[in-house]
């Protein structure tokens, strides 16, 4: 990641205070350093370290609006400002365009909408990881016992998923 442009440093007080542990959290610390703010940024990430993109143009901009919305309800209670007008402008009723005025309506179909939404992007971006890393270390032979079970372990997901549809029949 360094040689793409990504820091991958650890301030030592942190290198220390994990140091028993430092092996199994490197990825958190380095992680929670990187900016994962827009679909771009995030696909420019895992491009950098796997070779892979979470989002496809149409995710991308889906995600984008998920996070346009979750700002407005967080930073201004919902209530319209004149710059999520301007984002959201094609997506607003001309009625209720009102600046600090009018707020957005988030139904409950939306919620489950949104919430699928999330869950197919994390899933597919589980196993495109995975499989991405399993080709990686394969190829350079590397892949230890270890590793292969952590791999496996990362599709737990798609286990749990698999075993559900067997169920019910409709899947999660």
């Amino acid at each position: 990641m360094k040689d793409v442009g990504y820091s991958t440093d650890i301030p030592a007080e942190e290198a220390f205070e994990f140091r028993d542990t430092l092996r199994y959290r490197i990825g958190f610390l380095i992680g929670q350093r990187l900016d994962f703010g827009t679909a771009k940024k995030i696909n420019a990430l895992y491009t950098a370290v796997i070779k892979t993109t979470p989002f496809g143009r149409s995710e991308a901009n889906q995600f984008d609006r998920l996070l346009r919305d979750r700002n407005l309800i967080v930073h201004h209670g919902g209530t319209y400002t004149t710059s999520y007008i301007k984002q959201a402008f094609s997506e607003i009723d001309p009625e209720h365009r009102r600046p600090h005025g009018d707020t957005i309506e988030i139904s409950v179909d939306k919620v489950v909408e949104t919430a699928m939404f999330l869950k197919v992007i994390a899933h597919s971006t589980i196993v495109a990881s995975s499989n991405k890393l399993r080709a990686m270390l394969s190829s350079e032979n590397t892949m230890t016992t270890e590793l292969e079970k952590a791999i496996d372990a990362m599709q737990w997901w798609s286990e749990k998923d698999n075993e559900q549809k067997g169920k019910d029949g409709q899947g999660v």
